[in-house]
């Protein structure tokens, strides 16, 4: 009985009511924003796609998928994401490599300073057969990682 009243809650709340799966047509990913995001189409030289954002005064989540034009080698992708780093002004920065069942992982995670506030980002890109999903967080270092944070990283699928 408390496990089906719980269950009953949680779908009728309005957090289960206000999540938005992100997951443009082609994409082998999707990810789970805990509300509507906004959404821009940017181009780049790989042509364009859709990005979704939410931002506020504490944190972010960003979210694009791009077809892969090449999968290219395991070190190709450290440095990109590297040169994403170098390019962010990401200060400290550590990076990561690793295969999963989603796929080919790589991410970088460092600090920067924005309005003379100490931010810490993280960028995550999953890459799949045909296409990559980047995913970018971020917020105040002392509060980091919020639930926020933590609940749309682990919503990655595929």
């Amino acid at each position: 009985m408390k496990v089906s009243l719980f269950i009953t809650l949680l779908l009728l709340s309005p957090f289960a009511l206000s999540a938005s799966v992100f997951q443009p047509d082609g994409c082998e990913y999707g990810v789970e924003f805990l509300q509507k995001p906004t959404y821009q189409t940017v181009t780049t030289e790989y042509g364009e796609h859709l990005v979704a954002l939410i931002s506020n005064d504490e944190f972010f989540l960003k979210a694009e998928c791009m077809p892969l034009i090449d999968r290219g080698s395991d070190v190709d992708k450290m440095r990109a994401i590297m040169l994403y780093a170098k390019q962010n002004g990401i200060q400290y920065p550590t990076f990561q490599q690793a295969s999963e069942s989603l796929g080919r992982i790589v991410s970088v995670r460092g600090t920067k300073l924005v309005a003379n506030k100490h931010i810490t980002i993280r960028s995550i890109w999953y890459y799949g057969q045909t296409s990559a999903l980047s995913i970018q967080v971020g917020a105040l270092s002392p509060i980091y990682p919020t639930l926020e944070i933590l609940k749309f990283i682990s919503s990655v699928s595929k």
